[in-house]
């Protein structure tokens, strides 16, 4: 019995420790290889939501404090990339044209596992014409700066140049809670305050094996929210015995007239022996199990409008 605890603490040690190195490596280049490993899941992901069909990731520009995303064109004329364009930005969130930008930025930053102010993606009509970068601001939060075509590339339905043939957009935008601007929780303040404890406490008693939940706050920027939660069992896979992760984005906007909050949830998954598994051995929850993804969002949400409309 003492050996076997002796073999345990050795083993969590290590774990620990290794986890500890990676975490104050500050140097990206030295994880090159854990980067180009998402490539694979990050063009599956693309493929499955239809953006794929638009823009293909070209490549990835790896420095000692930033990572660099290319996205080409699938489109040999600018208005067709325009109009697909469109087609897909208006099918995933028509009130807000810079939706699907953050979306994708978000994914990306997920993926390779790194700080927003650490990634910057850039879509290119070729590798000379710039349409979008993507990047965040520790003052404005994720922000999309539209270098060219400004007008086409802004959502409109008017916009009928061009008819492209384009499968409608396989990736649902987060749920929407509303409040009359009168309401308590028009308070920015208070809501940010609101939001941040009820999701502490109830990850808090969760957890997986012998690991409880670990809950941290990434981004907490004026009306930008990031949070994530690590070390994780049957909670968005609620009937599959997986390690997972999850990041919550929440997005505050104050309307003339309303108040609404914006939330999109991200997963990995990853099995297992008891032990944390390494970060490439995570796979995408959004792109094998999307219809589970968006039910755990849609009860996490109902909650968070219960808990802010009191």
């Amino acid at each position: 019995m003492q050996i076997t605890r002796l073999f345990v603490f050795l083993v969590l040690s290590f774990l620990l420790t290794t986890k500890t190195s990676l975490c104050a490596q500050s140097d990206l280049r030295n994880d090159s290889v854990f980067f180009n490993s998402r490539i694979e899941t990050l063009n599956e992901w693309l493929t499955k939501t239809g953006v794929g069909q638009v823009f293909h990731l070209n490549s990835i520009k790896i420095k000692k404090s930033k990572l660099e995303v290319l996205m080409l064109s699938r489109y040999q004329a600018i208005d067709s990339l325009s109009a697909a364009w469109n087609v897909l930005a208006t099918d995933y969130d028509k009130n807000d044209p810079e939706a699907l930008y953050r979306k994708i930025f978000n994914l990306f930053a997920f993926e390779f596992e790194i700080g927003k102010d650490s990634l910057t993606v850039n879509l290119k009509f070729n590798k000379k014409d710039a349409i979008a970068q993507v990047y965040y601001s520790r003052k404005k939060g994720v922000v999309t700066r539209i270098k060219n075509y400004d007008s086409r590339f802004s959502v409109t339905r008017s916009f009928s140049t061009v008819k492209v043939s384009l499968e409608n957009l396989k990736l649902s935008d987060g749920p929407v809670i509303e409040y009359p601007a009168g309401s308590s929780a028009a308070n920015l303040k208070k809501t940010r305050k609101s939001i941040n404890e009820f999701l502490a406490g109830y990850y808090s008693k969760k957890g997986t094996f012998w690991y409880d939940a670990k809950f941290e706050i990434l981004k907490d920027n004026y009306n930008e929210l990031t949070f994530e939660v690590t070390q994780l069992s049957n909670e968005i896979l609620n009937d599959r015995n997986y390690f997972e992760y999850i990041r919550i984005e929440i997005k505050l906007i104050k309307k003339d007239d309303k108040f609404d909050i914006k939330m999109d949830i991200m997963g990995k998954y990853s099995g297992g022996f008891g032990f944390l598994p390494r970060r490439s051995e995570y796979r995408n929850i959004e792109t094998d199990f999307g219809d589970y993804k968006q039910r755990y969002q849609d009860k996490l949400a109902l909650k968070l409008k219960n808990l802010l409309a009191e």
